[in-house]
């Protein structure tokens, strides 16, 4: 076929009618990649090719494989789609969160909860912990999931809004020439509808969860006009912020506290176990147990197996009888027992043999009791190596899992290994950390087999026997031992360096320097570590110690040189707190000799509430410390003699039950008449009708001639003559026996107090929790329960012609906390009354010549 056959190609025709062309512009000359410009030669070669392509495209934002809606697909028009969603709504599988109001608005939504989220994370101790251990997700999970019940419980639309949503600028305004800009995207808050009827919103950037709270609540103010009777409940608002409850407040919104939402989460958890158990109950045909015995699943298991026994004992014996009988009848048969009972009689015999599984009663109880034996566990089962060297088969299975290696080997090829590995970390900085972790766990097993290795006496030397025996296995002695392990120790703490871990950097250069005392790398890691734990003290401890034994080092030197003024204040405030120590200890051993000879009792309460960490999350032990030492402070001051009249004085506090109030009096001297102190604090009014110099006293009755002057009894004089050790409630104070108890109670409420520092804090904590572990548990022994608590102690009135000194040594007085606590009362008031309707007055100390 010739070139022109066929169809010729048609010109396409404009639809526009024919006109002069546009006049042409001028093309731009190309741009050239010059040096003449402040622009890189690379950047201007990109720039170069993104102008081809666009100008290929035309356009920058060329969209390709779009997908067409074809014409068979059906499309619903908008009464169709609002039937949809409202069916859906009506299943309760979609929320609405468009509606605010619940109530008149012809809509089946309940009420809308808005949540502040970290303000009830950190009321909840539960969620707090997770929060303070930088489990940030996990407190929200938590919090949400609780919410949800609450929701299937109450049926309200919960919105629980979070700051944030993990986005930050580089720039302190937001926008920085060097950081990200910040998107209207960015700026959105971002709302997540698990659809389980809690919504999570986390405010944008630039936003707080308060703004959202306040927008939320303005809104609903449109509908509500600021009055609580529109609302009708319908809106509530969960958050200790003052400035939200305001807002939510003039919205006409109820406002919950985040401690009433916990309270409320609790209960919810409560109801939900109840319908789990009574649902279990009802399958197992059983009864719903009491809250108490719902986690004992293992008496409710031995019981089973108790009853499976029973009946396996009974199927036994009924063998066993008709075994007997067959072999009677078979005995008294003329024809005697034929094979068939013989195989029949073997059978039987064999299966009570296996039903057994003992050879006597005696043997059973005793596998039984082996069982039940904590300290024996099958090596199987072994976890720790404690347990193994226990089952006495530990050299059997060491043997197998070394498959012949000798300790000495293995310790060899994991240092070798650990050595390479932070070689291989230096040299590549891109996966350095994964080298260096690798070479901290070999190091622990080249450590761990150095410790199985036993070492040879120094003068000891292998046989011929020996040496061909173990070829190419290496002995020790056991400096020779040592010093590898203070290698291994150290080269593990320099892994740890290298991943910034101090705190084991630290463990690990001591190990070092313990079984080396002359490895002056250790002694530079160790130096290095206090350094970054800011324990300037060691750290100039470690440095000098290096120098000794290698005065040169340069890395000494300079560490020296630039620790030199924070070690020396360091060191100076060390021993200002050691003589600040043993002057208070000469003050308790003074105020302790004085009180004792001059019959004056001395008595302590428990200065923390739990006996572990996980113990506040349904008790609420920050509240009851906060109770205890507000009923019985311990203000750090301790009685001391008068230098200018050379008596002694003492701290009293003046507690004044009926208006909530109190006095602290840092000195008050023993012959000093408490009518005159009152008259001093409570002077008389001329007029009856003048007001008293007090803010709280709205009625006018503090004064002296009007108050009634009472201490309680916390020690009964029994129990002084009593010669065994009296039993005390955790709640109620302790009479302190000796000085060393003085002195402990002291020191330990000073370090609680953070005087200390931290770490003296925790272990003043674990040992009041110590002290009061053994106050509970004799507690309960004798009374059963924490629950029985003894009666309110006694009374005793003040005369208020009595001097200080007469109440001090009354025989039932005790002073708590070094601090003498007296309760004033109006004598009119409600209060006295109820307070001695409750408290038993058993005297008085009257006022007497000295």
């Amino acid at each position: 076929m010739g070139k022109g056959d066929g169809k010729q190609k048609r010109k396409k025709q404009s639809s526009t009618p024919s006109a002069a062309p546009p006049p042409v512009a001028s093309t731009p000359p190309p741009l050239r990649v010059t040096n003449d410009i402040n622009i890189p030669v690379k950047r201007q070669i990109q720039w170069a090719k993104m102008n081809q392509e666009y100008a290929k495209s035309q356009t920058s934002f060329k969209q390709n494989n779009i997908k067409k809606k074809t014409s068979y697909r059906k499309m619903l028009d908008e009464e169709e789609q609002q039937q949809v969603i409202d069916d859906k709504r009506r299943r309760n599988a979609d929320v609405d969160w468009d509606v605010i109001l619940s109530n008149g608005n012809g809509t089946s939504a309940g009420a809308l909860m808005l949540v502040d989220g970290y303000n009830v994370i950190y009321q909840w101790p539960r969620l707090k912990k997770q929060m303070l251990n930088c489990n940030t997700q996990r407190a929200r999970d938590l919090l949400v999931r609780d919410l949800e019940e609450l929701h299937s419980i109450k049926g309200w639309r919960i919105e629980c809004v979070f700051d944030g949503f993990g986005r930050k600028t580089s720039g302190p305004l937001g926008d920085s020439p060097g950081g990200d800009r910040v998107s209207m995207t960015d700026r959105e808050f971002k709302r997540q509808d698990p659809g389980r009827g809690v919504r999570i919103v986390y405010s944008g950037v630039g936003a707080s969860a308060d703004s959202y709270i306040e927008q939320r609540c303005i809104d609903a103010k449109a509908v509500t006009q600021g009055l609580l009777s529109v609302s009708g409940g319908s809106l509530i608002v969960v958050s200790n912020d003052a400035m939200i409850r305001m807002v939510a407040t003039g919205a006409g919104a109820l406002c919950m506290t985040s401690d009433r939402l916990v309270d409320e989460l609790k209960a919810v958890k409560k109801i939900t176990e109840y319908r789990v158990e009574a649902a279990l109950a009802m399958v197992n045909g059983g009864y719903v147990r009491p809250e108490g015995l719902r986690n004992k699943r293992l008496n409710l298991t031995m019981s089973s197996s108790d009853d499976d026994d029973a009946n396996k004992q009974a199927l036994l014996a009924s063998l066993k009888a008709t075994k007997e009988k067959w072999d009677a009848e078979a005995a008294d048969s003329p024809d005697g027992p034929d094979e068939t009972d013989a195989l029949l009689s073997h059978a039987i015999s064999m299966a009570l043999e296996q039903g057994k599984g003992w050879s006597s009663p005696e043997e059973r109880e005793r596998y039984l009791e082996t069982l039940l034996d904590d300290d024996f566990i099958p090596p199987l089962f072994a976890t720790t190596q404690e347990e193994l060297d226990k089952t006495g088969l530990k050299d059997a299975f060491m043997a197998l899992n070394n498959e012949g290696e000798t300790p000495g080997k293995k310790m060899l090829e994991f240092r070798k290994k650990g050595n390479d590995s932070v070689g291989w970390g230096r040299k590549n900085v891109a996966k350095n950390m994964t080298y260096y972790r690798d070479a901290v766990n070999h190091y622990y097993e080249a450590y761990h087999w150095a410790n199985r290795i036993v070492p040879k006496d120094d003068d000891y030397v292998p046989t011929p026997e020996e040496l061909a025996a173990d070829e190419g296995d290496q002995y020790f002695t056991q400096k020779e031992l040592d010093e590898i392990r203070s290698i291994i120790c150290s080269n593990c703490a320099l892994a740890h360096m290298c991943l910034k871990n101090w705190g084991y950097v630290r463990d690990e250069a001591k190990k070092a320097v313990s079984f080396n005392s002359n490895n002056i790398k250790a002694w530079y890691r160790l130096a290095k570590a206090y350094q970054m734990l800011h324990d300037w003290e060691e750290a100039g401890n470690a440095i000098d110690r290096g120098l000794e034994i290698e005065g040169d080092n340069k890395e000494l030197l300079e560490l020296q040189k630039k620790l030199g003024d924070k070690v020396r204040k360091a060191r100076i405030l060390r021993q200002q707190r050691e003589r600040a120590r043993a002057e208070r200890t000469s003050r308790i051993k003074e105020v302790w000799r004085y009180c004792k000879e001059e019959n004056i009792s001395l008595g302590r309460v428990s200065l923390v509430a739990t006996v572990k960490d996980d113990e506040d999350d349904e008790e609420g032990a920050e509240k009851m410390e906060s109770r205890w030492h507000h009923h019985y402070p311990h203000s750090g001051q301790l009685p001391k003699v008068d230098q200018e009249g050379g008596g002694w004085t003492w701290p009293v506090l003046f507690v004044y039950p009926s208006h909530h109030q109190s006095d602290f009096i840092e000195h008050f001297g023993e012959d000093e008449i408490v009518a005159m102190r009152m008259a001093h604090m409570f002077p008389e009014q001329e007029d009856d009708c003048a007001d008293t110099e007090m803010p709280w006293d709205y009625n006018n009755e503090f004064r002296c001639s009007n108050l009634a002057v009472y201490f309680e009894v916390h020690c009964v004089t029994s129990d002084v003559n009593n010669k065994e050790k009296p039993v005390i409630h955790p709640d109620s104070v302790e009479r302190l026996k000796d000085q060393g108890a003085a002195m402990r109670f002291y020191e330990s409420s000073r370090a609680l107090k953070g005087d200390e520092g931290p770490e003296m804090a925790t272990v003043a904590r674990c040992m009041e929790r110590k002290h009061l572990h053994h106050q509970r548990k004799a507690w309960v022994k004798k009374h059963g329960s924490l629950w029985a608590k003894p009666p309110p102690c006694p009374i005793m009135q003040v005369h208020p012609g009595a001097t200080l000194g007469q109440v001090l040594r009354d025989k039932n007085m005790v002073v708590p906390n070094f601090l003498v606590t007296i309760l004033l009362f109006p004598v009119d008031h409600p209060a006295h009354e109820e307070f001695l309707k409750e408290h038993n007055c058993i005297g008085m100390v009257e006022p007497q010549e000295v």
